[in-house]
């Protein structure tokens, strides 16, 4: 019984996931054929803080979930973004977008969303500068310069070399650290009840702001559906930061990302992403909380569906597909 529900939180997860993860490959295999790496150079390549303010405004325009955006921040690593503002944009697109900003706003009112818009954007700019401090990162596949015959290539060979080298290079990289990211979360799923985690964040005060950072990490859920979960804590007693915390690492972490993640720019670029996202998800909690005390209590939204079946279909054959080429690499 205890497989079946891990497999059934699996296959959820596919099907939430199954969508974006096909975005994020497409969205990068585009970028690998139509921008050339001098252009990404220039605008995210430099040093200092322009870049990282460039990957903040890049990510509030990109709307690709957490396992959808490690892609595309291979794709502009390889093509000569440091590595600073490739981890800002991992975090700003799965946690904003502009259909995320306005719900919360119609929920949440224009303090509160400000509020969570400002503590997610200090978070990747804390990260963005951190990371390019202290990492050195050996990519997945190696980092090339790129010679410019493009001029010679038609946009359909470009388009077509795009894809065979998101879909038979990226995804085969990708492929081990998603299935097994994805059960894991699976397992989470079939043994933490969900009563449990309104208990913990909807009752107690302190100690809910380290538990819901956690919580949010663990978890999969995509920024509009964050919303009415975030709307029913609220409803139920929990605290405005609680809130704010969850519409931050709810979107951005997860277990399968976290796996990506590694897989992609390795250890000290997970911890950090984790470390410092939760840190000052934290830190900007309790100082809006401080400001946000006469939040009205707020009506739960419907949910609606956010999973197809389909793209859990599609995602299972993409994954066999790049686990048998893994296979035949080694």
């Amino acid at each position: 019984m205890f497989i079946l529900d891990a497999l059934n939180g699996m296959w959820l997860l596919m099907m939430a996931t199954g969508f974006w993860f096909v975005i994020g490959l497409t969205i990068a295999g585009f970028i690998y054929a139509f921008l050339p790496q001098s252009v990404l150079e220039k605008l995210l390549g430099g040093k200092g803080l322009k870049p990282i303010f460039l990957a903040i405004l890049l990510g509030f325009l990109i709307p690709v979930c957490s396992c959808g955006i490690i892609p595309i921040g291979v794709v502009f690593y390889k093509r000569g973004v440091k590595i600073g503002p490739v981890l800002t944009l991992c975090v700003l697109g799965p946690a904003i977008n502009p259909a995320a900003i306005g719900l919360a706003y119609s929920s949440f009112g224009l303090f509160m969303t400000l509020a969570y818009l400002s503590t997610v954007a200090v978070g990747a700019l804390c990260l963005g500068i951190v990371a390019n401090l202290v990492v050195n990162v050996k990519i997945v596949g190696g980092r090339k310069k790129e010679t410019c015959g493009c001029c010679s290539h038609k946009s359909q060979g470009k388009i077509a070399k795009g894809f065979r080298w998101a879909f038979d290079e990226l995804a085969v990289d990708l492929a081990p650290a998603l299935v097994y990211g994805l059960f894991v979360a699976g397992v989470i799923m079939a043994t933490v009840p969900e009563s449990l985690i309104f208990n913990l964040l909807g009752n107690s005060k302190g100690v809910a702001y380290p538990i819901s950072a956690v919580i949010g990490s663990s978890i999969f859920i995509c920024n509009i559906a964050s919303i009415p979960l975030v709307s029913s804590l609220l409803g139920q007693g929990a605290m405005p930061g609680i809130g704010i915390i969850l519409l931050i690492m709810g979107p951005a972490t997860n277990i399968s990302q976290l796996f990506l993640l590694h897989r992609a720019f390795g250890k000290l670029s997970t911890i950090l992403y984790v470390s410092i996202l939760s840190v000052v998800s934290v830190l900007g909690a309790i100082f809006w909380d401080l400001r946000l005390e006469d939040v009205q209590q707020l009506a739960a939204l419907g949910g609606g569906e956010h999973g197809s079946k389909v793209w859990g279909y599609i995602l299972i054959v993409i994954l066999i597909r790049s686990l048998l080429k893994t296979g035949h690499k080694h």
